[in-house]
């Protein structure tokens, strides 16, 4: 039962992250991050490890992965441009720098941030998408990073925005390791 279990789970993120591989090499868009706030994508954690403090915080995409790591920046300015981050997140597989996630919290901020998107990697390409009457993505694909931008609204006053920030190249390697084991 327990093989069962795990090959059910290996596949299911082997599906999801085989998602994030289509149409990846078939566009970019401006300003296309080749890592964030300094970081490059595939940077080892252990030449900044003063810089960061592991988190408990969100695993959600990678949750039980034990090759993940979740790290908060010490001192990290939860700011980008004028919108106010509650969180931000740093993703690393096998201790490389995979992803960055950025939440935020109120209809507001969410506007800002999604202003900021728009302006800074142009019209997103993937068009945006309503995948039910709370939940909006908005997704750009290029060669070096992906982008997608989640707006949550409960209709009861709580909304959150996330935006995910990750490296084409290094989810490839992820799901490639994946299907290997």
């Amino acid at each position: 039962m327990k093989i069962l279990i795990r090959l059910t789970a290996k596949f299911i993120v082997t599906l999801f992250l085989s998602s994030f591989l289509i149409s990846s090499n078939c566009y970019s868009f401006q300003n296309e991050p080749d890592g964030f706030r300094g970081i490059k994508w595939g940077a080892d954690i252990n030449s900044m490890k003063k810089s960061f403090i592991q988190s408990e915080g969100n695993v959600g995409l990678f949750a039980g992965d034990k090759d993940i790591r979740v790290y908060e920046k010490i001192n990290d300015n939860k700011m980008l441009g004028p919108v106010k981050l509650k969180d931000i997140y740093y993703y690393f597989w096998k201790d490389k720098f995979i992803s960055v996630e950025m939440i935020t919290m109120g209809l507001s901020n969410f506007a800002s941030l999604k202003g900021v998107c728009f302006e800074r990697y142009g019209n997103n390409i993937e068009g945006d998408k309503k995948l039910n009457k709370n939940f909006d993505v908005y997704t750009w694909k290029g060669d070096l990073a992906g982008i997608s931008l989640f707006h949550y609204d409960d209709g009861n006053g709580f909304e959150q925005g996330l935006l995910r920030i990750y490296s084409q190249k290094m989810i490839k390697q992820i799901a490639g390791d994946k299907v290997k084991k």
